[in-house]
């Protein structure tokens, strides 16, 4: 799972609330057992990412440089509205218990669908990352971080409105895919469903 900062649960891939003191025990708690984390939390952070600047949460920063595709955590799960329309949670919808995130066995094509990517600071607010949203409702996106493009990170880069717009779509970030391997891609692959959704063909119309 991925939980925002005021969520009531403790469960989340990495503890990193600084305000509940869970990143002082980064270490034993989510990933960080699994990385090893007991000297120092820095292999969650990019040496070129600006962490003094993160516009959407500053007074309790999210103090890392990756996030999971929420696509495939527990919040798709959540049966109900369509995905953060309306300002609510929602998921896929049917009957699946909203606390279980995606099996493997659930994602089409592993090779082409991220699972964990870096986000730009104008819009990383902790390590839920939505690459795609129901179209009218992207108040909510992620963005995939252009820091490692020489070219296109130089370029104006605001957070997109609620038209389906991807700013700089060609700028380059990178992402982590179900297979476990990674790559350098456009904002225009990173934001399409169908390198997004682990199954984009059982979405409703109305959510294409």
């Amino acid at each position: 799972m991925a939980l925002a900062g005021g969520s009531p649960y403790e469960e989340d891939w990495i503890w990193w609330q600084k305000t509940s003191n869970r990143i002082d025990d980064i270490a034993e708690h989510g990933i960080g057992p699994y990385l090893n984390l007991t000297k120092t939390s820095n292999v969650l952070r990019c040496p070129s990412d600006d962490l003094s600047f993160r516009a959407r949460s500053p007074a309790d920063p999210f103090l890392f440089s990756y996030v999971l595709n929420n696509a495939m955590t527990a919040a798709w799960n959540n049966p109900g509205p369509p995905l953060h329309a309306g300002g609510s949670w929602g998921g896929l919808g049917g009957s699946e218990d909203a606390t279980i995130a995606a099996k493997i066995t659930q994602v089409q094509y592993t090779a082409e669908k991220i699972l964990v990517f870096e986000e730009d600071e104008r819009t990383i607010d902790d390590g839920n990352g939505s690459l795609y949203c129901v179209p009218a409702h992207l108040h909510y996106l992620n963005l995939l971080a252009l820091r490692h493009d020489p070219e296109k990170r130089k370029l104006l880069d605001t957070p997109p409105a609620d038209n389906g717009v991807i700013p700089n779509p060609e700028g380059k970030g990178t992402v982590g895919f179900c297979d476990g391997h990674a790559e350098f891609v456009e904002r225009a692959y990173a934001h399409s469903k169908k390198h997004t959704v682990r199954d984009w063909s059982v979405l409703p119309a109305a959510w294409q």
